[in-house]
């Protein structure tokens, strides 16, 4: 969406959508530089939560490395065997 395209209204109105404080003082220019400002937090915060779902995924990964030994099944790298009588 290009916001130079858009109306003084219709610029304001995006602006309280995504939570901008006192959008009727400011000017069509103030207001684009705020919703730039906004859209880019939001793209920002995209490529974050797509790095830590890749982390995510690795740790799973690692977790969901499955043992077997001596017949018993170890699901995580902490699982160990403790021989003993009960």
């Amino acid at each position: 969406m290009n916001l130079e395209d858009c109306t003084l209204v219709e610029l304001r109105q995006l602006a309280k959508e995504k939570g901008i404080k006192n959008v009727s003082k400011l000017k069509k220019e103030e207001l684009i530089t705020e919703l730039s400002k906004e859209d880019n937090n939001v793209q920002t915060s995209e490529v974050e939560v797509a790095e830590i779902n890749e982390e995510n995924e690795s740790e799973e990964e690692k977790h969901d490395e499955v043992r077997i030994v001596e017949g018993y099944t170890l699901t995580s790298q902490e699982d160990i065997i403790i021989y003993g009588i009960l």
